[in-house]
């Protein structure tokens, strides 16, 4: 063999440690970038706030806000259609807030029941039945994945006779 073409091998080995160390590192600063857009983009989500709320399957054509509107009109629809609040006594008018759940699958529940003059207990018991009969929901969405989402919805109970 000659030596200028063990002369040419050693450069074409050389040239070809080049280009494979050159490729290994820029796999490893393509995979840099990826984490750091990655990081970047968690930032900027807020996970607070979902893109589209829960709904009932009849209010599916509404626009966001009238959506939201509808969810909690049908929601306190279901809740008192057959409410019985029978074994609470309630002499005044009063206001308490339920702090309902909705999962990732729809499924609704009732985390907690706000009152200031009556038995939390005795009304979460009776509010949690009737949550227990509503149907299930299309559940939230954030940037298309279904989510769990919470609300606070107001109830305004009167006094009975």
């Amino acid at each position: 063999m000659s030596n200028s073409f063990l002369y040419n091998m050693k450069n074409w080995g050389l040239i070809f440690l080049f280009f494979l160390i050159c490729s290994c590192n820029f796999e490893a600063q393509q995979k840099k970038e990826v984490e750091k857009l990655v990081k970047s983009e968690l930032a900027r989500i807020s996970f607070n706030q979902v893109d589209q709320h829960p709904y009932f399957p009849n209010c599916n054509e509404y626009e966001e806000q009238d959506n939201l509107d509808c969810f909690y009109q049908e929601f306190k629809a279901h809740l008192i259609s057959e409410l019985d609040l029978s074994s609470l006594k309630i002499e005044e008018h009063t206001q308490l807030f339920l702090i309902i759940s909705v999962n990732s699958n729809g499924k609704i529940s009732l985390k907690e029941c706000q009152s200031t003059s009556l038995n939390n207990s005795q009304i979460e018991s009776v509010f949690q039945t009737q949550i227990q009969k509503m149907p299930q929901l299309f559940p939230a969405q954030k940037r298309g994945v279904l989510v769990s989402s919470e609300y606070q919805i107001p109830v305004q109970l009167t006094p009975t006779n």
